[in-house]
């Protein structure tokens, strides 16, 4: 094992020190991925990287090499470690074997390079839609990409990779789950399944944190939260966003006629848009989640949502319950839906009010309830 220098630059290693062994670094400048970029190219072993921030990330199992082996710890474990090398003659540590951690708590937890919100495009569209696992994911890889390439070893086929990349793919597979069993279902029904089935909670029932700091998260972290893979094929009710809704959309983001027909195909004749089209007016898109900006003491606002039976029971009654922020005013009405054979489409009204200033956004819930089904959206007042 190698301790000194106790930090270093590009080029600042003595190979002959480093080569073979493990390395433990102070990590007080540059980054930790030059440090490990350094002692790959030096012939080590492995790396010992103590740094408070890293260490926070590491915490949620973030690496930052693919198959180099390298840990992370906090300056009280790097000083006690520093303190064995220094007091041992010949000290010595071992690598082993990877394994996997199951029951990770808690889990999952927001990455600090995930997408947040809010949206840039418009305040009244809550982004993002969902959250999926996207850190340490196994990935196939080219064996002629040099990049995880470790000197004199065989290139690697599978790599784990973090990103949102990564979380990507679960995402399309689910989707592509829903598809083969509802065919007839368009992209909006499957949109809606994924974030109105989704979980807002840790695997041990504490609410989802967020990297860095590990502050707890809200839905410009994990939008209506992480996928849920065990609800997803049969949420319930879906909320139907038409192309109309997306003409609308484009209406009340301030685009004319022949902006919105270079964008979107098939524009039917005799379409334009109407002359109160204003932003604001983007909240009452029919999506999974709601979103207002603007929102002020003595503000009042109101939203049109419609949903649709999709569950095993024609004849059902949901009953809604609202999370809300302090001193925010939360009206669903009706407070109950009756769906019948003939009557699979029911429509109802948010209504928001304050008396209050928000001192910043505030956030709650809106859920959906039957014997058999949860369908919960999330809201922003901004």
């Amino acid at each position: 094992m190698v301790s000194q220098p106790r930090d270093y630059v590009p080029g600042s290693l003595d190979i002959s020190k480093v080569k073979g062994r493990i390395v433990l670094c102070f990590n007080e400048i540059n980054s930790g991925t030059e440090k490990i970029n350094e002692t790959i190219n030096q012939g080590a072993r492995g790396l010992i990287l103590v740094d408070d921030s890293l260490k926070i990330e590491s915490d949620s199992i973030i690496l930052r090499h693919l198959t180099f082996p390298h840990t992370y710890i906090g300056s009280k474990d790097g000083n006690a470690t520093l303190s064995y090398i220094q007091s041992n003659r010949n000290p010595t540590t071992t690598i082993l074997r990877s394994a996997t951690s199951t029951d990770y708590k808690p889990a999952p937890i927001v990455a600090s390079f995930s997408s947040r919100g809010p949206s840039y495009l418009s305040a009244n569209l809550l982004k993002p839609d969902i959250t999926a696992p996207g850190v340490n994911i196994i990935a196939a890889w080219s064996g002629m990409d040099s990049l995880f390439r470790i000197p004199g070893q065989a290139p690697v086929d599978y790599v784990l990779i973090s990103g949102t990349s990564m979380a990507t793919p679960h995402i399309s597979g689910i989707a592509a789950l829903i598809k083969s069993q509802h065919p007839t279902w368009d992209p909006s029904a499957i949109r809606s399944a994924i974030m109105t089935t989704a979980v807002q909670t840790c695997s041990d029932g504490s609410p989802i944190l967020k990297l860095p700091g590990l502050e707890e998260a809200t839905p410009y972290d994990f939008g209506a939260g992480e996928v849920n893979i065990e609800q997803v094929m049969n949420p319930g009710l879906i909320y139907e966003t038409t192309t109309s809704d997306y003409y609308g959309f484009l209406c009340n983001l301030g685009y004319n006629l022949s902006t919105i027909k270079l964008i979107a195909k098939n524009v039917p004749e005799g379409f334009s848009c109407p002359k109160n089209a204003n932003a604001a007016l983007v909240s009452n898109m029919n999506y999974p989640s709601i979103s207002i900006s603007g929102f002020k003491e003595n503000t009042y606002g109101k939203v049109t949502r419609s949903v649709t039976n999709v569950g095993d029971e024609y004849e059902t009654v949901y009953e809604v319950t609202v999370d809300a922020p302090e001193r925010i005013k939360v009206q669903v009405i009706p407070h109950t839906l009756h769906f019948t054979k003939d009557c699979k489409k029911r429509s109802f009204d948010v209504k928001f009010s304050t008396k209050d200033a928000l001192k910043s956004d505030g956030f709650g819930w809106i859920t959906w309830n039957n014997d058999k089904y949860r369908v919960r959206s999330p809201f922003v007042l901004s």
